[in-house]
């Protein structure tokens, strides 16, 4: 059984989401989510947590330890170097 795209899974979480920023703070982490106007898309705790882990399981490789963001709108993922363009 094969997971659902990205967008939509990250959707289950936290409705229109179009941007989610991971900023690692300590031992935790500051995720914000965005919708397709830039407006702040308002989420529990756990949501966040969830939106982070799925950011995470999808990108292992990335670099966790520096600010992260995901765009669906122009490919930009999360990367070992902070960001990159999907190409």
């Amino acid at each position: 059984m094969s997971r659902p795209p990205l967008p939509d899974l990250l959707q289950t979480w936290a409705g229109d989401v179009a941007t989610v920023m991971v900023v690692p703070v300590g031992t935790r982490s500051l995720v914000r989510a965005y919708n397709t106007t830039d407006d702040l898309i308002r989420t529990s705790s756990d949501e966040a947590l969830m939106l982070a882990a799925i950011l995470r399981r999808e990108y292992p490789h990335a670099d966790w330890t520096v600010p992260q963001t995901w765009r669906a709108g122009d490919g930009v993922k999360p990367t070992r170097e902070r960001l990159g363009v999907a190409s």
